[in-house]
């Protein structure tokens, strides 16, 4: 026995959004909103919804109007001092001249934290103020192997000496009363 349904299928509201959806011509819409947004000076939420799209994006816009819009964030990033959330940036860009930046061109300089001096030679004491810029906050003796150190307030020292106190303190072992580590037994 076969049932049938002598209801007409009448259009609703759903039916219709449903149509339409059809019709919309997504990359178009996206593509054009991208530009909208870029063109305003905007490049953070450009630069963002290409990241979320993945592979749906890299066909929407040209590589070289990509490579503008990821290359301006990056620097507005690094201006602002968002290094992390820059290397981020750089690792989720689709194109290997971006993507690759992190593998390639990175530079560090130290500067006396007495003077400010750049350390341009090697050795353990600054060339200008003759300060030892190399002092473990834990023993107070000279680092003369790895030293490391709170990018924050700039104390370190040992290696052994600065995992030994935060094994069970948060805090700055020189005292100073940063919060160093917020999760004790990070390193």
């Amino acid at each position: 026995m076969e049932v049938t349904s002598t209801r007409k299928h009448v259009p609703n509201e759903s039916s219709t959004v449903q149509l339409n959806r059809s019709k919309w011509k997504f990359n178009e819409v996206v593509a054009s909103m991208l530009k909208f947004y870029a063109e305003k000076g905007d490049v953070q939420t450009s630069v963002s919804i290409l990241i979320v799209l993945g592979d749906l994006g890299k066909r929407l816009v040209p590589d070289s109007l990509t490579k503008q819009w990821f290359s301006t964030y990056i620097d507005l990033l690094m201006q602002k001092q968002l290094w992390n959330i820059s290397s981020l940036v750089i690792k989720l860009c689709p194109l290997p001249e971006i993507s690759e930046m992190n593998q390639q061109s990175t530079y560090y300089h130290i500067t006396c934290g007495k003077c400010n001096k750049l350390i341009e030679q090697k050795g353990w004491q600054c060339s200008r103020c003759e300060k030892i810029f190399s002092t473990c906050s834990f023993c107070n003796g000279t680092v003369k192997g790895l030293f490391v150190w709170c990018q924050v307030c700039g104390h370190g020292g040992h290696l052994k000496h600065i995992r030994d106190w935060h094994k069970t303190e948060t805090r700055c072992p020189a005292g100073c009363g940063h919060e160093c580590f917020t999760h004790p037994a990070v390193l």
